[in-house]
């Protein structure tokens, strides 16, 4: 009885094995009945997600709404590939049906069909149409919408208080504008022209914000891109209340070589309260111009106290301007008989134009 039962195992055991090797044939309309909904039914044992793929499929196994198994054409994309066919997403009626998801993972996209948006998921749910999305106008163009929050182009961090926007202004300006809104407590916002190296330095405009004009300022600066930072140089600057600095030379009614650069320095002093000899009292200044060539004007205020006065040749209040390589000279006249005229020990001042 044993050596039967040993037998009839081994040929058991047998048929068993060839079976294995053959093709199993299922009969249309076989049913495969799962334990439990969204689950198939079916279990591969050595075929799994962590499995290679042997090549990219045209085709893929899919099911229609009644659970049947069919045959669907596979999406490509990815890599810079052209989207052959529509991808479709799970659609819920609304977000109380996308919150009940179980156990929802970032990374995750689904349609609300109430919105007519996608939503996708990252510490929670967020729709597309609420943030960011693009519409195709037409083939050569595209129109990107932004709705809310912070951008940040090309940033590696964020930074805390600053909003870029294209917005129409809810006060007295109705016209849409481009706004930097800064909410730190010094807000300072930078606007930054470079080139495609370092190398070639940067021009920025900087804005200091204040509800008072005085101390609200635009400035403009050359900045010098080096390997122990940026190094600036200001050209201009402007303040809420219409100051204009210049910090180069400036040209006034055109650009031609006829139009002179100019800049201007001013000298204060005070003339030397003394008596006078050979009929003048010689005050200088030094004017500190490395080219005194330069100089195409000089105009001197000279005050009593009382009055300024500009050498009009009133009797003891005439006096004479000149320069030469390192100062200006203001000469008081003395006249014959009052070797003090009034205006000596009064306060001086000195306007100095040169040219570039």
């Amino acid at each position: 009885m044993k050596k039967f039962t040993f037998v009839l195992l081994a040929y058991l055991l047998s048929i068993s094995i060839l079976k294995a090797q053959q093709p199993l044939t299922i009969a249309p309309g076989v049913r495969v009945n799962a334990p439990t909904t969204g689950a198939s039914g079916l279990k591969l044992t050595n075929l799994t997600s962590s499995s290679s793929a042997t090549t990219t499929p045209t085709k893929v196994l899919s099911v229609d709404a009644s659970g049947n198994v069919i045959l669907s054409t596979a999406p490509t994309g990815g890599g810079g590939s052209a989207i052959g066919a529509a991808v479709n997403v799970p659609a819920y009626a609304n977000q109380t049906a996308i919150d009940a998801i179980a156990s929802p993972t970032a990374g995750m996209l689904v349609y609300n069909t109430a919105l007519n948006k996608l939503v996708y998921r990252t510490t929670a749910w967020n729709t597309f149409g609420e943030s960011f999305w693009v519409r195709r106008l037409a083939p050569a163009s595209s129109d990107i919408y932004y709705g809310g929050g912070r951008v940040r182009l090309g940033a590696t961090s964020q930074d805390d208080g600053a909003t870029f926007s294209v917005t129409t202004f809810n006060g007295s300006f109705t016209a849409p504008h481009l706004m930097i809104k800064n909410t730190l407590a010094t807000p300072i916002n930078i606007l930054r022209f470079s080139g495609a190296s370092p190398a070639q330095g940067s021009i920025s405009q900087v804005m200091t914000i204040n509800d008072n004009p005085n101390s609200a300022t635009l400035a403009w600066n050359h900045v010098t891109n080096g390997a122990g930072g940026d190094a600036s140089t200001p050209i201009a600057s402007l303040t809420g209340d219409g100051d204009l600095t210049i910090n180069g030379f400036s040209k006034f009614g055109g650009s031609g070589a006829e139009v002179p650069a100019l800049k201007t320095k001013i000298i204060t002093g005070t003339l030397a309260n003394t008596t006078g000899s050979n009929g003048v009292i010689v005050n200088t200044f030094a004017h500190g111009l490395s080219d005194a060539t330069k100089i195409v004007g000089v105009v001197a205020i000279v005050g009593s106290s009382t009055y300024y006065y500009a050498g009009d040749g009133s009797t003891g209040y005439t006096f004479q301007t000149r320069f030469n390589s390192t100062n200006v000279s203001v000469n008081v006249a003395v006249a014959i008989g009052d070797p003090s005229p009034p205006i000596i020990g009064s306060p001086c001042k000195i306007l100095i134009y040169y040219v570039q």
